[in-house]
């Protein structure tokens, strides 16, 4: 992409950049909420339609040493993608593979502990020229299928964690059984008093298990103020809980 083509965002006080198109798909938010939702105690996540790297390069930061597997089917944006994970030192760390994440079968099935999700859930299309249709018709994402591919990427007993809009939570939930159990809620909202806009969503492959409704994340006391759990969150000094208490994410046996 040419470089007037480009926006280049800091995050965290200015500790990471973030090259990104300036306009069609841009990180929001809600990469920094899935990042920030990711235990400690991961062995290797794996990202599906990375994008430009906003939740790997999120999550590198986030977890020093930790290895990371990124999957984007966009040339353009898998490019880019490594081009933020150089800017940033975490080269070493980030495997990219340009290819689908939602084929059927695929080398990295079956291999993570962990597998994140922010499925393109708005329908950008009338934003985009007349060169972007492929861009376009991944904007009204088949939840359903992201939830399966996530299946299909996961080791037994590995969690799947995905962001939706809220509105298309059902499409979500109705997708998990009966691969998925163990499930927990997080629903976002903007202001105290606002409707939930997203909610985060952990599941486990081939774990039973009630669902649990956490309580809710909110993100500004009023219009120009950040609460103090988002202020903590985008500043890179806390992280966002998906679990009861005393319940934590579980051990898996990686097969390597």
């Amino acid at each position: 992409m040419a470089p007037q083509d480009l926006t280049c965002d800091r995050w965290y006080d200015g500790s990471l950049t973030l090259r990104q198109p300036a306009r069609g798909f841009r990180a929001t938010t809600d990469a920094i909420l899935l990042a920030a939702a990711i235990p400690l105690d991961v062995q290797h996540p794996l990202e599906l339609g990375a994008g430009a790297g906003a939740v790997t390069i999120a999550l590198a930061a986030r977890l020093p040493k930790l290895p990371i597997t990124a999957i984007e089917r966009d040339p353009d944006m898998a490019a880019l993608l490594a081009r933020n994970a150089e800017d940033n030192g975490f080269s070493d760390r980030i495997t990219i593979i340009t290819s689908d994440a939602l084929l059927a079968k695929a080398p990295w099935h079956g291999r993570h502990d962990l597998v994140l999700a922010n499925p393109p859930y708005n329908d950008i299309s009338s934003s985009l020229s007349a060169n972007d249709h492929r861009k376009a018709s991944m904007a009204a994402a088949d939840l359903g299928a992201w939830v399966m591919a996530s299946a299909g990427a996961l080791a037994p007993k590995g969690r799947m964690v995905m962001i939706s809009r809220a509105d298309r939570l059902d499409e979500v939930l109705a997708a998990l059984p009966p691969i998925f159990g163990d499930v927990s809620l997080r629903a976002i909202h903007s202001l105290p008093d606002a409707p939930a806009s997203r909610v985060l969503i952990t599941a486990r492959k081939g774990i039973s298990g009630a669902l649990t409704m956490l309580p809710p994340l909110i993100l500004r006391k009023d219009a120009e103020n950040l609460t103090a759990e988002m202020d903590a969150i985008s500043h890179h000094r806390a992280a966002i809980d998906l679990l009861p208490p005393g319940r934590n994410f579980g051990k898996v046996r990686l097969p390597y």
